[in-house]
């Protein structure tokens, strides 16, 4: 059975052809002890890294021999595929034949690139996969798919494209500061009228203080005595100080006046 003699010069790299003899030697080796599960798995390995016709049959052949459903169906499928004739047409028929109701057949998809993988295993996208009736799972990042498959079945999945990565964060809104209260230089405005009620209140007892000075004045004209003396001069002096004192009080509220901020505004 030597694998030299079925290999096509320059279908694959010399990696591909020296690991595919060595799984072909294997096969070759089990089949001639009737191992039929060691001698399909290692053809069929020698097949799919450089397509062999020799080993494709025995690899068939093989699997004749075996109840693993879903190797015999993945070997039909490649034979299928490459639209043998002869006895390699003959070993699929009866492969199908005996086993098309016991695997499932699971086909995986991506909308957009990918990396899944089946029952934690790697697999390419898209790929095709015979398995065993039973639970399987199918995961790619962002996307996990529970699978009951049953013999027969014909299942296609379809990985969504990984959502969107969150919006990034907004920068929270922060209001104006609020402008700063402008800086009075001047007096409050309560001092200007508080002084300006009392220099009021001044002018008034003056004026109140120069009537009875002028009634006791009146008083002197009309009797004249030390008594009546006394109390004119008297009444004068309250009046004259009262007046003196309200004069001040007008020229202290008229400073107040220039230095006091009445509008908020600077001085």
């Amino acid at each position: 059975m030597a694998f030299a003699a079925y290999f096509v010069a320059g279908a694959a790299s010399a990696d591909a052809v020296a690991e595919a003899r060595v799984d072909y030697e294997a096969g070759a080796a089990a089949y001639d002890k009737k191992d039929w599960g060691t001698a399909a798995v290692r053809f069929s390995r020698a097949d799919e890294r450089v397509p062999n016709p020799r080993a494709l049959q025995l690899a068939m052949a093989s699997a004749l021999h075996l109840t693993d459903a879903a190797l015999a169906m993945s070997l039909v499928e490649r034979a299928e595929a490459r639209a043998v004739d002869g006895s390699l047409a003959e070993l699929a028929r009866r492969l199908r034949q005996r086993f098309a109701k016991d695997a499932a057949r699971l086909r995986v998809l991506c909308k957009s690139e990918c990396k899944p993988s089946l029952d934690g295993h790697e697999i390419a996208a898209p790929s095709t996969h015979w398995l065993a009736p039973g639970a399987h799972r199918v995961e790619a990042a962002g996307f996990e798919k529970e699978l009951k498959l049953t013999g027969g079945a014909d299942v296609e999945v379809v990985v969504p494209p990984p959502p969107p990565p969150p919006p990034p964060a907004r920068a929270p809104v922060v209001a104006p500061p609020e402008p700063a209260a402008e800086e009075r230089h001047g007096l409050r405005p309560w001092v200007f009228w508080t002084s300006a009620g009392v220099t009021g209140a001044a002018a008034a007892t003056s004026t109140v203080l120069t009537i009875v000075s002028g009634q006791r004045h009146d008083d002197f004209v009309a009797n004249r005595s030390p008594e009546t003396a006394a109390a004119g001069e008297a009444a004068q002096t309250r009046s004259t100080v009262a007046w003196v004192a309200t004069g001040g009080l007008l020229v202290a509220t008229v400073i107040i006046a220039i230095l006091t901020d009445f509008g908020g505004g600077k001085r």
